[in-house]
């Protein structure tokens, strides 16, 4: 995956910040992959509900 794909999610006004995040352990990114997992799935019911689709 591009880190280009991630940079503006994460509020990164760099790919260079990006990058510095991207170098960490497995157990960390994978703690994160998990955070943003949780996050996407509450943006996507929160849109699904704006949108009168729940």
């Amino acid at each position: 995956m591009s880190l280009t794909v991630i940079q503006e999610p994460m509020g990164h006004a760099t790919i260079e910040m990006t990058n510095r995040y991207a170098q960490l352990s497995p157990e960390v990114k994978r703690d994160v992959v998990q955070i943003l997992d949780t996050l996407w799935l509450a943006w996507g019911d929160t849109r699904a509900t704006a949108m009168g689709q729940k």
